[in-house]
């Protein structure tokens, strides 16, 4: 309903009354044009005061208070600052000391690190400040690393750090060192009305039923989440995994595996299972076969590899985790990166082997555990046991490995 303003009125009601009735004197002073112009603003006021009203019963207006009321009917809250904060189940921030040293027995003084105690940033004229929250007990003199929990002191997106920035602590002992092996990012401001009028939005859609863009969305509301993958009906009719990772790092936090089974538990009927977990970091590496149509040179066999491994990377680039990757794809790119090669694989369609490292310790790959493959140009798909394909860190270069076979 449009406003209607106190001049608009009034002189609506003037037009009428000449028209309708014998009252002639309507001039600025008479009664009549008194009394007129003091129901005209009774009215004025109404009409404001029917719009506003209009506008605070509309989640697509509502503001503050208003849309905090509406969004109750839907069991939402606004969501308010929050300190970042890692836990001790993320194995994240930790004491340590020096190589050269060893272990804690080794440094002039065993800390005594308790909740309360701090630690910083570098930038030392305006640090940000994490306080330990919880430890595990007291540190074993033994070891080289000891995990705490920590939250920031104060709340709000900005005290978010990332990797390796806390590096600073308050005790004065030579050779302990402190840091935070993953981005602590999960502080936030509070809710803006636009946010949390889209979440209502979300809320609303994902009430209509359990389908994959219901789940996508429960799963993708929640803070924090970077990415998702749905696996329907990965375990039969009725079921679903829901791969998670997080906006920053690789690993997703267990809060947040918990954050989103919460949010998608709120669409689901009794009857449907769905599993929220993290992909797993796998190494993966592979060799590609390469026969020519006649002898080549040492020189010529080394460009021919670096244009084929030059191919298969911009293959992998275009990949996300769970996806699918078709090793015939990868033959044809190969086969096609220069006149002189023949075929790829070996005999009987084999086209090489292919290693899955299935155990990472301090961010390298083991390779006394791995599983070999032979690979043929049907699809491989590892992605379908949970696993992010492919994820690789530093122990591992790009993953082709060029075997020259046959010469002519």
């Amino acid at each position: 309903m449009a406003t209607r303003q106190f001049s608009q009125i009034v002189d609506d009601a003037i037009q009428q009354l000449a028209a309708t009735s014998n009252i002639s004197s309507l001039g600025r002073g008479a009664k009549a044009r008194s009394i007129l112009e003091i129901m005209g603003g009774e009215i004025a006021s109404a009409y404001r005061s029917v719009n506003n009203d209009r506008k605070d019963t509309s989640p697509s207006s509502a503001k503050d208070q208003s849309l905090d009321l509406i969004v109750d009917l839907f069991n939402i809250e606004r969501l308010r600052r929050t300190k970042a904060s890692a836990s001790l189940s993320d194995l994240n921030t930790r004491f340590f000391v020096d190589s050269s040293i060893g272990t804690f027995a080794g440094l002039s003084a065993v800390p005594s690190i308790t909740a309360g105690s701090k630690i910083y940033t570098q930038n030392l004229s305006s640090p940000i400040i994490y306080l330990v929250t919880s430890t595990i007990g007291t540190i074993n003199p033994a070891a080289s690393n000891y995990y705490v929990a920590v939250q920031a002191a104060q709340a709000g997106s900005r005290y978010n750090v990332g990797r390796d920035s806390l590096t600073v602590h308050s005790f004065s002992i030579d050779g302990l060192q402190c840091t935070n092996k993953f981005p602590v990012a999960n502080g936030r401001d509070d809710e803006s009305n636009d946010q949390l009028r889209y979440r209502l939005f979300n809320a609303v859609r994902s009430l209509e039923a359990a389908n994959d863009k219901a789940l996508f969305i429960a799963a993708r509301i929640v803070p924090g989440v970077g990415d998702i993958k749905i696996m329907p009906r990965l375990f039969g009719i009725g079921t679903a995994a829901i791969l998670v990772r997080p906006v920053m790092g690789s690993i997703t936090p267990p809060s947040m595996i918990h954050a989103v089974r919460s949010s998608v538990s709120s669409i689901l009927p009794s009857s449907t299972r769905v599993i929220v977990t993290q992909p797993d970091i796998i190494g993966f590496e592979f060799e590609i076969v390469v026969n020519y149509k006649k002898a080549m040179t040492a020189t010529e066999k080394s460009m021919i590899a670096s244009k084929i491994i030059s191919r298969v990377s911009r293959y992998f680039s275009r990949f996300t985790f769970g996806d699918s990757v078709s090793f015939g794809d990868i033959a044809a790119l190969a086969n096609q990166a220069d006149d002189r090669i023949k075929t790829i694989g070996r005999e009987r369609g084999v086209l090489g082997r292919a290693w899955i490292y299935t155990s990472e310790t301090a961010g390298k790959y083991d390779s006394r555990h791995r599983e070999e493959l032979m690979l043929t140009p049907n699809t491989y798909n590892y992605s379908t046991q949970g696993h992010a394909f492919p994820i690789l860190e530093e122990s591992i270069p790009f993953p082709v490995k060029i075997v020259h076979g046959t010469e002519g």
